[in-house]
């Protein structure tokens, strides 16, 4: 069996820079407890909350937002979890809420959001005509986020390359972006949607029709699925063994011997990840949308 790893970082100075990232400060070797929210849609925030026990006592009063107000510190915090060979990033984000409980064994109980500094207000675009993939790189630009938008998208997808004639905006980035889904029309039945995903300081632009069927997943009971798939309106949920490599707008093939009906290709939606170290759960969750729901517009 494969050993879970479970970690956090942050910065030992408290402040809003993504850059502080770069000094940072490790801590290892305790029982973490954590629940993961990423779902692939802008304008929402992934979220975390992080059970951390028997922190020393610097860190506890550092990390808590009960010592200092959070306009004060903001502090950030980062997830790190998989197995001994394989720990990847789940979580980077501000801490909205940390407060220890318990005795003798205290726990500090962490409440984080992603993006938070760019709720504000700190954008402004005057009247002017702007291409819709523009836009979504200049929110990039503001926030200093890597934009991950595929090649042939870039070039090809008809409601990326829309012109936005006489428009001018102001608002913060995280705005800009949201602004930018409703005009590209939402997640909605077409092979050409687009969908707009912030996690982990990257701004990542999905569709399905730029999906590589050769790197597609197969979950099965083999593959480390948990229980049965769980109907849904779009398609299923899964409970599978955690793995911290699937993202949002990944293709996945749900083989059920039990569930046939629920067998086939899907989309990731939404991702819960939920483990513990010196606990049972080491799992994730998938929200998935049936690959059919996006075919029906395809010839009309």
């Amino acid at each position: 069996m494969r050993k879970r790893v479970a970690y956090i970082t942050f910065p030992e100075t408290a402040g809003s820079d993504v850059g502080l990232f770069e000094f940072q400060k490790k801590l290892a070797g305790l029982n973490i407890r954590f629940g993961v929210q990423i779902y692939l849609q802008s304008g929402v925030s992934s979220q975390a909350t992080i059970d951390v026990y028997n922190l020393n006592r610097d860190d506890l009063e550092f990390l808590s937002t009960t010592v200092k107000t959070l306009a004060q510190k903001q502090n950030l915090i980062q997830l790190y979890a998989g197995y001994d060979n394989n720990v990847q990033l789940l979580f980077s984000g501000q801490v909205f809420e940390a407060t220890p409980q318990g005795y003798p064994d205290v726990v500090l109980k962490i409440r984080g959001l992603s993006d938070m500094k760019w709720q504000g207000v700190n954008l402004e675009l005057q009247k002017s005509d702007f291409k819709v993939i523009d836009l979504i790189d200049r929110a990039g630009k503001e926030m200093g986020y890597q934009v991950n938008i595929d090649s042939g998208l870039r070039g090809n997808n008809p409601l990326l390359n829309k012109e936005i004639k006489d428009w001018s905006f102001t608002g913060s980035p995280m705005e800009l972006l949201e602004k930018v889904q409703d005009m590209v029309g939402g997640i909605s039945a077409d092979p050409q949607t687009v969908a707009i995903n912030i996690s982990n300081g990257q701004i990542n632009v999905w569709s399905p029709s730029v999906q590589n069927q050769e790197k597609k997943l197969v979950i099965s009971k083999k593959t480390g699925m948990i229980g049965l798939p769980r109907p849904t309106g779009t398609g299923c949920s899964v409970t599978i063994l955690m793995n911290n490599g699937i993202t949002t707008g990944d293709l996945v093939s749900v083989k059920s011997e039990r569930v046939k009906i629920l067998s086939g290709d899907y989309y990731v939606m939404g991702i819960t990840h939920e483990g513990e170290l010196r606990g049972r759960n080491w799992y994730s969750t998938l929200e998935l949308a049936n690959v059919s729901n996006f075919k029906s517009n395809a010839n009309g």
